[in-house]
């Protein structure tokens, strides 16, 4: 299993401290190093004089010295034992997204993991713009965790199926995370089919009503997909709105994560990372594992 390399972004929120520990069970499942990364943010616009420059610097300054002592406390509280190796790094950029995802690209990593959402309060969407950002466009499996959330372990993963290609490399990183944990996996097929509104007139509320052999046909495709490799294996086709079907079930299974497939595409579109991964990123109550861009987690 290659998670050698985790990093952990850090802005010393409750948000940030699930994420530390997700981290550390990971990494002491896996022997994998952790780098703790926290990124101080500048102005886009520096002053111009050299008063207000130096002023301005003394400011980030003190910014650095007060991450530095937190990030040391944070290691401390850590404590990832004899066989997890903590470090931490401190950087600055006009943009805690930007940096993250420019040390990614500079760094060995395997994953990230980030908390949703930091201390910019507002529930932007309700997972932030940082980590919304890292999301879409990291080149590594990215994992966000939410407040509140305690999981030493995994027992149940469900994997969301669409029979794309990145549907393929979440069934392949779902059966490593599942070989490692003794885990059972749920794969589900959602039908997204909106019925035109004369149906509800003639008590016609289903997809499956109108066509009875679907959910049989999908079945058989999806176990046909993903493959039969463990008895515990689960298979689900359900119907209706696939974000909102994903994470109610994950929800009523007792889930401990979603693995889905992303995208991975660049440039201004919304869609960076698909509609579905993104609005179940956001609404999750459990982690959400994405894989499937230019690394994904697989056997060695």
């Amino acid at each position: 299993m290659k998670i050698k390399n985790i990093l952990i972004p850090v802005d010393f929120s409750e948000f940030s401290d699930r994420a530390v520990e997700h981290g550390l069970m990971l990494a002491k499942k896996f022997g994998a190093d952790i780098k703790l990364l926290h990124a101080v943010v500048l102005f886009q616009q520096e002053p111009d004089e050299k008063e207000h420059m130096d002023l301005y610097e003394k400011y980030v300054q003190r910014k650095e010295e007060s991450g530095f002592k937190r990030l040391q406390e944070k290691m401390d509280a850590a404590g990832g034992g004899p066989h997890v190796r903590i470090e931490s790094e401190m950087v600055r950029s006009i943009s805690a997204a930007e940096a993250i995802l420019e040390y990614v690209g500079q760094h060995p990593c395997d994953l990230v993991i980030i908390g949703t959402h930091g201390e910019r309060g507002l529930r932007r969407l309700v997972f932030g713009s940082v980590a919304e950002r890292v999301v879409r466009l990291s080149p590594v499996p990215v994992l966000t965790v939410q407040k509140g959330l305690r999981q030493d372990s995994i027992a149940r993963i469900v994997v969301p199926v669409d029979f794309s290609a990145h549907a393929t490399v979440a069934v392949k990183s779902a059966r490593v995370l599942a070989k490692t944990y003794n885990a059972a996996i749920s794969f589900v097929h959602v039908i997204n089919q909106q019925l035109h509104p004369a149906y509800g007139a003639a008590n016609v509320n289903s997809v499956f009503v109108l066509d009875p052999d679907l959910k049989d046909r999908s079945l058989k495709n999806l176990i046909g997909f993903a493959g039969k490799e463990a008895e515990d294996d689960d298979f689900r086709v359900l119907e209706g709105r696939p974000s909102v079907e994903i994470v109610n079930f994950a929800r009523d299974e007792r889930a401990d994560l979603i693995l889905m497939g992303t995208k991975g595409l660049s440039g201004l579109d919304h869609l960076l990372i698909g509609s579905v991964t993104e609005r179940v990123v956001r609404t999750s109550p459990v982690p959400v594992l994405t894989v499937g861009r230019e690394a994904s987690l697989t056997d060695n």
